[in-house]
């Protein structure tokens, strides 16, 4: 499936309504980054607007993910449910 490179820009618009993510931010997200949403939320969001994207390696049991939101300052935490 083809995504079209406008869609990360246009989506900087739902930002601020949506979790607020501004440059001072890192977000961590808890899901694989082989489907376009954990892609966009996880990945191209923050890097939109200058923010960090926090990426657990492959595998990491979600036991963890709270430890290394602690660890690594982790200021939004996404993931689907």
């Amino acid at each position: 499936v083809v995504h079209a490179h406008r869609a990360i820009w246009a989506r900087r618009m739902m930002h601020d309504g949506w979790y607020g993510i501004g440059p001072e931010d890192r977000l961590l997200h808890a899901g694989a980054f082989n489907w376009t949403y954990t892609l966009g939320t996880g990945l191209m969001d923050p890097w939109s607007v200058g923010a960090t994207a926090l990426i657990p390696a492959e595998g990491t049991d979600l036991a963890a993910l709270p430890g290394l939101m602690e660890a690594h300052g982790a200021t939004i935490f996404a993931a689907a449910p």
